[in-house]
């Protein structure tokens, strides 16, 4: 009875050491050798991470050691240390390690490698404020995985050769680490206002956003990718301080399909396909940029993006093009950029409204502006390129007008002319130009030009070919000559055959191409002649002959017919236009001086003066056929003289 006795107190005791009473539900539980819910500190197997504070894996978790889940986080302000140990399992599908619906977490110092069809390294759902630190996520299908969360950070980690390094939620930032050898390094859905900066990156796709990644920063990385490195979408973007070089020359380095308000700045792109590929899209910002060695181009543009500013940018050695564009959209910008060296066209605009400002394009291998649309070219350095400018027709349904080309200096282009309109171009005022030393013409007109004003330029060769063209030449100071009829000539010097100065136009009389009927108006001449008449070369040119007035030639702006070339003044017929003070009143505004000593010094040595040539512009002043010494004394003698007619 004794020993039965102690037999029954001896289990009752072993009894007490596994049995506890759950005093909140009064429920009775056997205790688990191995307890589910975890304790803070040292562990060395997967379990349940249920209670705030750090943990310290002490071991490598290996194959068989490691299930789905490992390591299952369901609290807030959990720390995961690793230690530098690994968690890898490459036959198992799902997660290494997981949290949903918390925040404050850690995990640092893990190698993890799990599936690479199915498994996760870290998988966060629903997850804010939270950090992976120095860990390495290895050939999983998804590397790092932040989604429906916010704030949440990576940084100094390694997430390479995986299917998809990280996918990231809204807010987020991945920092100093390297994300390589991945199909995808990041990808995007519905996230905003997320940071990547400073990482390294060389994967098949970089960063690829294929919703919104609205007011995020992309700044200070460096990519190195194999078929794109950063595909954006949304508004607000901040792409700056970057450097993009080329894994292959497929590779584009900032790609925005749509958005606007956009800035891509400060980066440099180097030996890829395009540096940038903009489509669609409104008021994006290409700013500051160096764009080195393209494969195709520098910059490519599609599908109407409009008012977008392309400011300050080197763009140089592109295979193709600097600029390139299928469809350039309406009220884009081109300013303080140069494009150098391209293989074919500086920019080419195909279809557009384009304004292009202060630029220097050289130096490459067709025209430096080639442009299909509407243009307003102003204060652009266009030199050594084959070819300066090329403006193309409309034609379509675009309906392009007020075409500007305006002080620019184009220059030492060779084989496809200065300033080349194509044939059927109209409404084009070309301003206040350099447009010299091209070759085979400074100013080639393909023909059956319409509305061509040539205004205030410095032109040299010239050719007006074609079916003609209907042009209008204009100096602001002086007058302008209006051709009614379409014209064809050439010439090596159009400012030495069409002349308009001081109440004289000259249309030169050995171009027989000119020999057309035009309306020539002269600016700021005397409004008290007696009995003025319209002379030319030297004689009165009376309706009968063709010049008939539009105005009164005392009008002060006087607008004539005149029916072909020649030297055209109003005077009086009182006495002859010739007679002005013995013709040393060159320019005839009615006294010698020295500004007629000058436009004598200014024909010294011409020869062929006649009647029909405006005698040499007036400067032959004895009609001996020669600027010579002896005009230059004619007029010497005779400075002071006032009241000239």
């Amino acid at each position: 009875m004794r020993k039965t006795l102690i037999a029954i107190v001896s289990v009752l005791f072993i009894l007490s050491l596994l049995v506890s009473v759950d005093a909140a539900s009064s429920r009775i539980k056997l205790k688990s050798l191995t307890s589910s819910s975890s304790i803070p500190g040292n562990i060395n197997s997967c379990q349940t991470l249920d209670k705030s504070g750090t943990y310290i894996l002490t071991k490598n978790l290996v194959d068989g050691e490691v299930s789905s889940g490992c390591f299952k986080i369901t609290t807030s302000n959990v720390d995961l240390n690793c230690n530098g140990f690994s968690i890898r399992n490459t036959l198992l599908n799902g997660p290494a390690v997981t949290a949903s619906g918390v925040n404050n977490i850690t995990v640092r110092n893990c190698n993890i490698r799990m599936n690479s069809v199915a498994g996760t390294g870290i998988d966060f759902y629903s997850v804010t404020n939270s950090l992976v630190n120095n860990t390495v996520a290895l050939n999983n299908n998804y590397g790092i995985s932040f989604s429906e969360g916010s704030h949440n950070r990576i940084v100094n980690s390694s997430v390479i050769s995986n299917i998809n390094g990280v996918v990231l939620d809204a807010g987020s930032t991945i920092s100093k680490s390297v994300i390589m050898l991945n199909q995808v390094g990041v990808l995007i859905s519905d996230t905003s206002n997320s940071v990547l900066s400073n990482n390294f990156w060389s994967n098949v796709r970089a960063v690829r956003a294929t919703n919104d990644l609205s007011g995020s920063l992309v700044s200070g990385n460096a990519f190195s990718d194999e078929e794109s490195a950063v595909y954006i979408e949304g508004s607000g973007l901040r792409v700056i301080n970057n450097t993009f070089y080329a894994e292959n020359p497929f590779t584009v380095g900032v790609t925005i399909p749509a958005g606007s308000n956009n800035l891509i700045g400060n980066n440099t792109f180097t030996g890829l396909q395009f540096g940038i590929h903009l489509i669609a899209g409104s008021y994006n910002v290409i700013d500051h940029n160096v764009i080195d060695h393209s494969s195709s181009s520098g910059i490519y543009f599609e599908y109407n993006p409009f008012f977008t500013n392309v400011t300050n940018n080197i763009i140089s050695n592109s295979a193709w093009r600097g600029v390139d564009s299928d469809d350039f959209g309406k009220n884009n910008s081109f300013v303080n950029n140069t494009v150098e060296f391209s293989g074919n066209d500086g920019i080419y605009v195909s279809y557009g409204w384009i304004s292009l400002v202060n630029n220097t394009l050289k130096n490459n291998g067709n025209y430096g502006v080639n442009v299909r649309g509407n243009l307003i070219l102003e204060n652009n350095i266009i030199n050594n390129n084959k070819g300066g400018v090329y403006l193309n027709p409309p034609g379509g349904y675009y309906d392009f007008e007020n075409q500007i080309i305006k002080g620019n200096k184009i220059q030492f282009n060779g084989g496809l002319h200065g300033i080349d309109l194509e044939e059927e171009t109209s409404h084009v005022r070309i301003v206040n130009n350099i447009v010299t030393s091209n070759t085979p013409y400074d100013l080639y007109l393909s023909g059956n030009n319409q509305d061509i004003s040539v205004v205030d330029n410095t032109i040299g060769s010239y050719n007006l070919a074609g079916e003609g063209n209907l042009v209008e030449f204009e100096n602001t100071a002086y007058g302008k000559i209006t051709f009614v009829n379409q014209v064809t000539e050439s010439g090596a010097s159009l400012d030495s055959d069409i002349i308009i100065k001081n109440n004289e136009a000259t249309i030169n009389s050995g171009k027989t191409g000119f020999n057309k009927a035009s309306n020539i108006t002269l600016y700021n001449l005397p409004s008290d002649l007696k009995d003025p008449q319209i002379f030319r070369n030297g004689a009165v040119c009376s309706e009968s002959q063709g010049c008939y007035a539009f105005t009164s030639l005392n009008a002060g702006t006087v607008k004539f017919a005149a029916p072909g070339n020649g030297y055209y003044t109003i005077g009086s017929s009182i006495a002859s236009a010739n007679n002005w003070c013995n013709n040393t009143d060159i320019n005839h505004d009615g006294s010698v001086t020295i500004s007629d000593f000058m436009d004598v010094s200014s024909h010294f040595n011409e020869v062929g003066c006649t009647a029909s040539t405006g005698w040499c512009s007036n400067t032959d002043i004895n009609h001996d056929g020669t600027v010579s010494i002896s005009d230059f004394i004619d007029v010497s003698s005779a400075i002071g003289k006032t009241t000239c007619i």
